[in-house]
């Protein structure tokens, strides 16, 4: 049973841990100034635009750009409609507002008011430069920057659907940093959309391209952790981690999630005592979070020490009851490796944990009733069902019926 539970547990692990971190928001461009090696009339301009948009000042810093006279200065622009604007159409029209004194852009953008609208179209102004120019690092950056902003924006409900969104964004970025025009952001950016498409070794190419200009970027940093250790080379992956945990100490739950990670990384390793360390300092630290019980669990079940894990996994589940599809996988990983009884304690204890919350308890016997079901035990299940049925009807539940009375006939069968 050991290396049946630890093979479950182990294909598990990394698409637990991917979460919210992956795409929160970018914070700043980081790294380098894109722009040093703009020609000098462009560089007077975008030096100028940086003035105003550091006061606020965002129509203004629009308007300082000028004409679309420089790919440097396209590049610009599409930073200034992407980051500063205060209304948009469909991204292809935007309005600018210099703020007052006290006023914040993302509150404007709720109730922008009445703002001129400024038509500019990146696709259609970046096309009309390269007929004359040809393309560029910093076209392919315009094109880049646009479509992934759109991608967050819109999604599929913008002209283009989403699958071709990001494709644009994704060639593009990768033109841009491969010809040498991005910051940490951007290679971010490119390795975020691959790490969505599973291309993990490339993803944690360009997150460390990124990390070499912005070693500091927490989301960066787990993310190349996780990139790392979907490659398999969970060592590599420990150092990142932690570094991201330690970037994270004013959000304390992406912090966790960095953590778990490193916990994770020691189960992949197969370094138990280690990573058992690492979770009971969780559990002291973070008190009231289901994680780190949850994969204490994982590590007692992959020693094989059901009695400890089963208690792990309860522990975890009463803080967290709405995780009930992962409770219930895990009684079904119990059943398929042997340990129905085991499988059936645990569901029992939970179902007295949960007294007072009918809720809960209704969905509980019903677990307990498929793992007698899975068992051929009927004459254990049939019970489970009415119970589970007397649950949900306090509870005010009324649409499971049907599937209960389907329940049943599996046992008459």
């Amino acid at each position: 049973m050991k290396s049946t539970l630890f093979s479950f547990f182990l294909c598990s692990l990394l698409f637990l841990s991917l979460g919210s971190a992956v795409y929160a928001a970018d914070k700043k461009n980081a790294g380098k100034d894109m722009y040093a090696s703009a020609p000098s009339f462009a560089k007077k301009r975008i030096k100028s635009a940086d003035s105003f948009i550091a006061s606020g000042k965002y129509k203004s810093a629009w308007n300082a750009l000028g004409a679309d006279d420089s790919d440097y200065i396209i590049a610009k622009k599409v930073d200034v409609c992407t980051q500063f604007f205060a209304n948009t159409e469909a991204h292809t029209s935007f309005a600018f507002k210099d703020l007052k004194k006290g006023e914040q852009l993302n509150e404007v953008r709720l109730n922008p008011g009445k703002l001129d609208f400024q038509a500019y179209d990146v696709e259609q102004v970046v096309h009309q430069y390269e007929i004359s120019n040809g393309e560029s690092a910093r076209t392919y950056y315009a094109l880049g920057t646009y479509y992934y902003e759109v991608l967050l924006l819109f999604g599929d409900r913008w002209t283009k659907d989403e699958a071709e969104i990001r494709t644009l964004a994704r060639d593009n970025l990768k033109k841009a940093v491969d010809a040498g025009f991005y910051d940490a952001k951007v290679a971010q950016r490119y390795a975020n959309l691959r790490m969505e498409e599973g291309m993990y070794e490339d993803a944690a190419a360009y997150y460390a391209k990124s990390l070499e200009l912005d070693d500091s970027n927490a989301n960066a940093l787990y993310n190349y952790a996780l990139s790392l250790m979907s490659l398999g080379k969970y060592d590599e992956g420990i150092e990142p981690a932690l570094k991201a945990a330690a970037a994270y100490k004013d959000n304390r739950e992406f912090q966790l999630d960095a953590y778990v990670l490193v916990a994770e990384a020691y189960m992949c390793l197969q370094n138990f005592p280690q990573a058992e360390k690492e979770l009971l300092r969780l559990k002291t630290e973070f008190p009231d979070s289901y994680l780190p019980d949850m994969k204490l669990g994982d590590i007692y079940a992959a020693e094989n020490d059901i009695a400890k894990a089963s208690e792990a996994y309860l522990n975890s589940f009463k803080k967290n009851p709405r995780n009930l599809q992962w409770f219930y996988q895990t009684l079904g990983m119990y059943v398929h490796s042997g340990c129905t009884q085991e499988a059936v304690s645990l569901c029992t204890d939970a179902i007295h944990a949960f007294e007072g919350t009918a809720s809960v308890r209704g969905y509980l016997y019903t677990f307990l009733a498929n793992v007698y079901i899975e068992a051929k035990d009927f004459e254990q299940a049939v019970p489970a069902i009415d119970s589970a049925e007397k649950c949900f009807d306090a509870a005010g539940i009324t649409n499971l019926k049907e599937s209960l009375e389907q329940m049943r006939n599996a046992c008459r069968k």
